[in-house]
């Protein structure tokens, strides 16, 4: 099995920057259900994230869970051979709190993550991927999905 990437520090962790990029290659439903049995929650399939990419609707499956008490959306970022962004293509999913998150829920959600056997690589949101977030935040609210 290849290595994984992480490349997360306690103060990555810390810095309020909480947005989790995902190297995961498999598709979005096993995703939705590896993770689900991880974090023994359930996880609901909302509306599709529909975009215009190339002229064509593009639809980017969303998932959201409680873990917690907190709520969080796992979004993919690959779909009908089209990337939600450009820029992460080696990202599979975005998974992204919907409320402010304390530190230690945070940091206990990232173990359970990583050991996930299957997943290839965690890295840290950075200020782009903050920006990208919260358009896709406001596009989620224009197509309906409770955030």
């Amino acid at each position: 099995m290849a290595k994984k990437n992480i490349f997360i520090t306690k103060t990555d962790n810390s810095n309020g920057k909480k947005i989790y990029l995902i190297q995961w290659h498999i598709t979005d439903y096993k995703a939705a259900i590896i993770l689900q049995n991880h974090l023994v929650t359930r996880i609901v399939q909302q509306p599709y994230l529909s975009l215009i990419i190339k002229n064509t609707i593009v639809d980017f499956p969303i998932f959201s869970f409680f873990y917690n008490d907190d709520e969080y959306f796992l979004l993919s970022n690959y779909a009908d051979n089209k990337y939600l962004h450009q820029d992460f293509k080696g990202i599979d999913f975005f998974i992204i709190p919907n409320n402010d998150i304390d530190y230690d829920s945070w940091n206990e959600f990232y173990y359970i993550l990583k050991n996930i056997n299957s997943i290839s690589g965690i890295y840290i949101g950075n200020e782009k991927t903050i920006d990208f977030i919260n358009q896709v935040k406001d596009q989620m609210q224009l197509n309906k999905i409770s955030v």
